[in-house]
C-alpha cells in the first residue's frame, strides 16, 4: 500500500515509521506559509486570527510561526488550531498596557 506524505510516495514501513515520529492521526502533512491580519486586541485580551489553508483538517496538529521580525511587540501567539475544516486559527494575547492592531503577516506553519 502507498501512502502520500508531502507529496512523496511511501512504502507501508516509511509510512509507518513517519507516522511513528508524528504521532497518532495519520494525517497529511502540510506546510506553507500563510497571510494572517489578527484583529485589534485590546490591553491584556485575547483574540482569534483566522487564514484559509485547502485540506487543513480539525485532527491535525499545527505548529505556527510569524515570518516577519517586526512582529509587534507585546502580542504573543499562544495557540494554532483548527475549528473548521479549511480553516486556521491563530490565538494571540496582548500583554500590553494598550490596545494593538497588529499588520497582516506572513506565518509559516506545519500540520501533522
Amino acid at each position: 500500500m502507498k501512502h502520500k506524505l508531502v507529496g512523496t510516495e511511501l512504502t507501508q514501513a516509511e509510512y509507518e515509521e513517519a507516522k511513528n515520529h508524528l504521532g497518532e492521526g495519520g494525517n497529511t502533512i502540510l506546510d506553507g506559509v500563510v497571510a494572517v491580519d489578527p484583529p485589534s486586541i485590546v490591553a491584556g485580551g485575547v483574540d482569534t486570527a483566522t487564514a484559509a489553508i485547502a485540506n487543513l483538517l480539525t485532527t491535525h496538529r499545527i505548529i505556527v510561526m510569524c515570518q516577519d521580525a517586526a512582529f509587534e511587540n507585546g502580542l504573543v501567539p499562544i495557540a494554532a488550531y483548527c475549528a473548521v475544516d479549511g480553516t486556521l486559527s491563530i490565538r494571540i494575547s496582548n500583554w500590553t498596557a494598550g490596545a494593538i492592531d497588529g499588520a497582516s503577516r506572513n506565518w509559516a506553519y506545519i500540520a501533522f
